[in-house]
């Protein structure tokens, strides 16, 4: 997940890994909404780590603010709602992918730094059955010819569970071209002088799945506290990447959300 949109990040869309019972979009206003969330997140693909080898536990926070068609948000970056109705959104803007720093990972020694790169995001969003089914896609493609692009695609399900206790189960997939891939799972020549890993080009396509469980209780009208864990199975090349340390690995959350 993911992200996002790992999603995941552009997601989240990741999204990664932190999805919400929300409720459908609302029509179009000219009136300011939105949310803002802080907890904790433990992932591979964090908001100030960017993309790592092996998962950390850190702060998260998402925060999102619309106005009409128009929305600024932490992970999909600024944008506008070219369709945004009960059941159905589609959304054009401008965000980022993510980077990593060398220093943040032990595992990344002699690798190097990925900078983190603007980029242009599509992404629908999909509501057939209000809250028990949202089904979600985003492209991000990194406005630098060598930093490539990265899908993000999923559905959550939503289920009641006791009085204002619901549930959710999110399943996710995400995909890379070659240029994504090898930037965080290949070793290059001189990567491999420096770090001792063996020479990996990997080429592009699946990078991982994942799917994970939780709950959203609701303290008020505005307020909700939610909590989630999940696993992520590396798929295809990053399986093969000899930087990646297991071929899978648990994540999650606890995070409090407040809308208004």
């Amino acid at each position: 997940m993911h992200a996002w949109i790992t999603a995941r990040w552009l997601l989240p869309f990741a999204t990664i890994l932190t999805p919400s019972l929300a409720g459908t979009p609302d029509f179009p206003s000219n009136s300011w909404s939105g949310y803002v969330a802080i907890g904790v997140l433990r992932a591979t693909d964090t908001l100030t780590a960017g993309m790592l080898p092996e998962p950390t536990t850190s702060p998260w926070i998402d925060v999102r603010l619309e106005r009409g068609r128009f929305f600024a948000a932490t992970r999909r970056g600024i944008g506008y709602d070219l369709v945004k109705s009960e059941q159905l959104t589609v959304a054009a803007g401008a965000g980022f992918l993510p980077g990593r720093q060398e220093k943040d990972d032990p595992r990344l020694k002699g690798m190097g730094n990925v900078p983190v790169s603007p980029a242009m995001v599509a992404s629908l969003d999909w509501h057939p059955l209000g809250d028990f089914l949202h089904a979600y896609i985003s492209l991000a493609s990194s406005v630098r010819h060598d930093r490539g692009s990265l899908l993000t695609a999923g559905t959550t399900m939503g289920f009641p569970v006791h009085g204002h206790l619901n549930g959710f189960l999110d399943v996710s997939t995400q995909l890379a071209d070659r240029t994504f891939v090898g930037d965080f799972y290949g070793v290059t020549a001189s990567q491999a002088l420096r770090s001792g890993y063996r020479e990996f080009h990997p080429k592009g396509g699946r990078l991982n799945d994942s799917v994970a469980l939780g709950l959203v209780h609701p303290w008020s009208a505005h307020g909700s506290i939610s909590g989630q864990i999940g696993r992520t199975w590396l798929r295809g090349e990053p399986l093969a990447s000899p930087v990646m340390p297991r071929a899978s690995y648990m994540n999650g959350s606890v995070a409090v959300r407040y809308s208004f």
